[in-house]
């Protein structure tokens, strides 16, 4: 941070991900963001949970997104969960829900074929695999293709290895056969560079 404000052009605006525990930075806005499926309500402290603090500690946030929620939310759900989080700072809460696009074919794909027209003429399930926080909603969101498929989550961070990297890639075992695979789109770039010999 000391290095970015002591730039000859410093930068107006330092936006930082997973910064709301880093005390030494002294925010100007400070946004804490709640999963709808993961309450605060419901999680306890490290290791017993995956609070990296009390849960009190969202008083300290200028304003609260509860993201991944249902599209159609109720006023009277978001009213509930504003009135759980018991905020003593009256700070504003906003509610988002994901839409995900239909997956683009990155490589191995019959070109200008979407998605659900690649599952239409191969009819063989897919694999989808997740990396992220919560994976849940991108699993559900891929119901609506009708298509079987089955999952392969990895935790957040997980330190990849080259038997990971082969069963993105979509070729394992020891047939080699490539089946097709579905990642979300923060992981997408890391899976399609991935070149296996």
């Amino acid at each position: 941070m000391e290095a970015l404000l002591n730039q000859s052009s410093p930068p107006d605006v330092v936006l930082l991900d997973d910064a709301f525990q880093h005390r030494y930075v002294k925010p100007g806005l400070s946004i804490m963001v709640m999963d709808y499926h993961r309450p605060l309500w419901k999680d306890t402290c490290l290791p017993a949970g995956n609070l990296r603090e009390s849960a009190s500690g969202i008083n300290r946030a200028d304003l609260i997104i509860i993201n991944k929620c249902p599209p159609h939310l109720k006023r009277e759900t978001a009213h509930e969960l504003s009135r759980r989080l018991r905020l003593k700072n009256k700070q504003p809460v906003f509610f988002t829900s994901i839409e995900y696009d239909d997956p683009v074919a990155l490589a191995n794909g019959p070109s200008g074929l979407s998605f659900t027209q690649i599952l239409q003429q191969t009819k063989s399930p897919f694999i989808a695999i997740a990396g992220i926080g919560n994976p849940i909603p991108f699993f559900e969101s891929l119901e609506r293709f009708h298509v079987p498929f089955k999952t392969r989550t990895f935790k957040d961070h997980h330190a990849y290895t080259s038997d990971d990297l082969e069963l993105m890639a979509g070729c394992n075992g020891p047939s080699r056969k490539c089946e097709p695979r579905l990642l979300p789109q923060k992981r997408m770039l890391f899976g399609c560079e991935t070149r296996l010999e």
